[in-house]
């Protein structure tokens, strides 16, 4: 090992420099003052790193170690990476075969083996097995399991995994529940309109300002009006609507 020694003479070295990290950065022929010792961070230890490799100094000695500074890798994606600092090895799931360019209307994607083109989907509708849509994120999606392409025919469609069923139970329960949702809004509109009108003539009839025909029209109203309570929504199939005054 070339170990520094003081000097009451000056002189020329050459030193062997290292980063804050103890990375090798170069050597340089160096004027050392008598009575001076090394400038910080250099050694004269010989530090000769091949291709790829540098060196590191530990305190004692070099180490000689890979050096993939400058190295270009991808991920499985086909972005790529450039290492900057150093490093020990490459990523596990670093890919250093370069991909190829994507073919129009396709992204690539290493399948562990190689480079493939895939059709990309961004965009595109995907189902899932309840007939929930969704929108394909990016070219690289894998679609689930039980979802597919196929839109559904109804919102009461199932997927079995080859093709959409409708569940035709939900299917009537829910054209039923129309019916009654439609019937019990025509009921309550009604029965409005009917209370209004009972309203108006009883106001004409206790004040006597009715009209020729009044009390009869008022007795014809509280029929409607009874005859809409007595309609059974849950059978909206089947309701005979009165006939209104």
């Amino acid at each position: 090992m070339n170990e520094f020694e003081y000097s009451d003479f000056p002189r020329w070295l050459w030193v062997f420099n290292y980063d804050a990290n103890g990375i090798f950065t170069g050597s340089y022929y160096q004027y050392i003052a008598q009575g001076t010792g090394l400038p910080a961070n250099c050694t004269l230890e010989p530090c000769n790193p091949g291709t790829g490799e540098a060196g590191v100094w530990n305190g004692v000695q070099w180490n000689i170690v890979p050096d993939y500074r400058g190295a270009q890798y991808w991920d499985k994606y086909g972005n790529i990476f450039v290492v900057i600092n150093m490093i020990d090895a490459l990523p596990a799931d670093a890919i250093t075969i370069p991909p190829p360019g994507a073919n129009d209307g396709c992204v690539v994607f290493f399948d562990g083996e190689r480079w493939a083109q895939i059709e990309d989907k961004t965009g595109a509708r995907y189902f899932t097995a309840d007939g929930v849509e969704n929108v394909v994120p990016n070219g690289w999606f894998v679609l689930p399991e039980n979802c597919t392409f196929l839109p559904p025919g109804t919102p009461f469609d199932r997927w079995n995994g080859t093709e959409w069923i409708t569940d035709v139970a939900a299917q009537e329960t829910a054209e039923q529940q129309t019916l009654t949702d439609a019937a019990a809004q025509r009921k309550q509109s009604e029965l409005t309109r009917a209370n209004e009108k009972i309203s108006q003539l009883q106001d004409a009839i206790e004040l006597s300002m009715q009209a020729s025909g009044d009390e009869e029209l008022l007795l014809a109203w509280k029929k409607y009006r009874l005859l809409l309570n007595r309609i059974d929504i849950q059978h909206p199939e089947s309701i005979i609507w009165p006939e209104r005054p």
